[in-house]
């Protein structure tokens, strides 16, 4: 995947953290915001592929990110993550983050590969659409294989959500 530029929407500090230093482990521009008013500030006028933003939050939450999104920025993907709350369960705030217009959802705690997948996932049909435009023959001198070594993990798996 190209490196993406993101914005991590999440009040809880570590997994901000955590969350930051996965994507930017993976090679994508990273910037954070602890609430939904500060990411509409963040976001403004800047050029961003992603927004990953947690659903609830106090300042600002993440359903009325996604609304605003829709309207100023939309052809922003958003991917909506929760771990429910203290009135609702996880479920229902993934079921509103995706009704509000959330592209893709996680549910926390979750995984680095998961996250991966989902992000591809998202930006699944840019890549084939890229890949389509490039030339599929091998260049001269160069030998095809059959099958490639695979990527080294990228993500470091010491750090889990909480």
């Amino acid at each position: 995947m190209k490196p993406l530029s993101i914005v991590v929407v999440e009040d809880d500090a570590s997994t901000r953290g955590i969350l930051c230093d996965w994507l930017t482990q993976e090679g994508h521009r990273v910037t954070s915001a602890s609430g939904g008013h500060e990411a509409s500030r963040v976001i403004d006028g800047r050029d961003i592929d992603l927004v990953v933003t947690d659903v609830i939050m106090p300042e600002g939450n993440g359903l009325e990110l996604i609304g605003r999104l829709k309207k100023s920025h939309p052809g922003v993907r958003v991917l909506a993550i929760s771990g429910g709350g203290s009135e609702t369960t996880s479920a229902l705030c993934l079921l509103r983050a995706h009704n509000a217009g959330a592209h893709a959802l996680l549910l926390k705690p979750f995984k680095p590969d998961q996250l991966r997948e989902a992000m591809a996932s998202l930006f699944a049909a840019e890549e084939s659409a890229a890949m389509a435009s490039k030339p599929s023959s091998p260049k001269p001198g160069r030998a095809r294989t059959a099958r490639q070594p695979a990527a080294p993990e990228r993500i470091s798996r010491s750090r889990e959500l909480p």
